[in-house]
């Protein structure tokens, strides 16, 4: 450093020169690199960055407050796409997380929800139920030898935690914008030989479903399983034919939001576990009992995540708030606007497959779901993981369900009936 800025120079100036030049860079990697810099000096002459406090320094120190080894290494962890579902526990109090109220408070009848509670205890897959209201816990009930510790694996549910985690990276300037091409984020995935297709691939394309490669959604014999057989998954995936032009067509694949991961991670400079919980969970009170990843070392896009049905609700508030929760803005509410507004609109049929969009509109990850003329923005994770958010009654639900006897899980009306049957009167 002496030998470039003269050997007078001290730590504090070469942190603003790399300060400037990490504003001024138009390269995306370069810009990594001179904050990554100033970081290194900043920390070894003990001198503080004031620009860097709330990005990249904040991100980089913050992140190992979370260990996200131990978070991967949990007991039960696979090594394959789709894990074995085991239920972990979360050992904290998270009881003064959200407070109470009675139903009866918001125009609610106590009698009314228990029924509806009937009704999901006598499916017999059924773990959870919360119902908030204006920021009040209305109803919480844990069935079938669940509990308020039990962390299970909410599925695609946190397919909407993903969506959420490009907002904030676009939000800190990490990513410019969702039709960047994700060749400039894993530009060793492409080559001049690949087709016109794969090469106009974008983050919107990810957050729509709509990339047009040959998918086979099935957790039991879909391409996933032909990728976790694979050495690079990111690789596997990329390599998928595409048979409809990118941007054309919503087709539900869960390889899109893997790839969001590893754009996630490569746009950051930290895994995709380090950044969510230093710029999203942590700060609302959230830590993941365990996230599965694939053999890169990129932590699983929109599947393999565990939470507490507690925590999914907490979630769900923030987005409800329009980003914000206790206080903070953690994401934009332009950017939760835009992210729950329908990209893709049902048919009139509504018997259609929801695999390809016709029975629901879809946003950015975000299931857009109409209920006796209210409209239901909604996380759904398979097996029923649910996180319904209904902004015009300033309400969220919460349902998860078993999913560790993958034969014999079976996608039933059960959850939407208790929020359209006793929620929504």
């Amino acid at each position: 450093l002496h030998s470039v800025f003269g050997p007078s120079s001290s730590g504090w100036e070469f942190c603003a020169i790399c300060e400037r030049s990490a504003v001024t860079i138009n390269d995306k990697e370069n810009r990594r690199i001179t904050r990554f810099l100033a970081i290194c000096v900043a920390l070894a002459t003990g001198v503080t960055c004031p620009a860097l406090s709330a990005a990249s320094a904040t991100g980089l120190a913050a992140a190992s407050a979370v260990d996200c080894e131990r978070i991967y290494q949990a007991p039960g962890h696979g090594t394959w796409f789709y894990e074995e579902n085991p239920t972990y526990f979360d050992t904290r109090n998270e009881t003064g997380a959200l407070p109470s109220a009675t139903p009866e408070k918001y125009g609610l009848n106590t009698k009314r929800l228990q029924k509806g509670v009937a009704k999901l205890r006598e499916s017999g897959r059924s773990f959870s139920v919360i119902v908030v209201m204006n920021g009040e816990v209305i109803l919480e009930e844990y069935l079938n030898e669940s509990g308020r510790n039990h962390s299970n694996n909410i599925h695609s549910a946190s397919k909407s935690i993903m969506s959420t985690l490009v907002g904030i990276a676009i939000d800190r300037g990490d990513i410019q914008s969702i039709d960047q091409r994700l060749s400039e984020f894993l530009p060793e995935y492409f080559s001049e030989t690949d087709s016109e297709h794969k090469h106009s691939l974008t983050i919107r394309h990810l957050l729509t479903m709509s990339a047009g490669f040959d998918w086979r959604h099935d957790p039991v014999s879909g391409t996933e399983i032909e990728i976790q057989e694979k050495p690079d998954w990111v690789d596997a995936i990329l390599s998928l034919p595409i048979i409809d032009p990118p941007g054309e067509k919503f087709f539900y694949n869960t390889g899109l939001t893997h790839l969001m991961s590893a754009v996630v991670s490569r746009a950051t400079g930290m895994s995709t576990c380090g950044f969510a919980h230093t710029f999203l969970l942590e700060p609302i009170g959230i830590t993941a009992e365990h996230w599965g990843r694939d053999p890169q070392g990129v932590y699983s896009g929109g599947y393999n995540f565990y939470i507490t049905p507690r925590e999914m609700a907490t979630f769900g508030q923030l987005i409800l708030n329009g980003g914000s929760l206790n206080g903070r803005q953690l994401v934009s509410r332009e950017w939760v606007n835009e992210a729950t507004q329908s990209q893709y609109e049902p048919s009139p049929d509504d018997n259609g497959s929801w695999w390809t969009g016709d029975r629901y509109g879809h946003g950015y990850n975000w299931w857009l779901l109409r209920m006796k003329g209210h409209v239901v923005v909604t996380a759904w994770g398979w097996g029923g993981q649910m996180i319904y958010i209904i902004p015009d009654l300033n309400t969220v639900v919460v349902i998860t369900q078993a999913t560790n006897d993958a034969q014999a899980v079976a996608e039933d009306p059960v959850n939407h009936d208790f929020v359209r049957d006793f929620v929504l009167q």
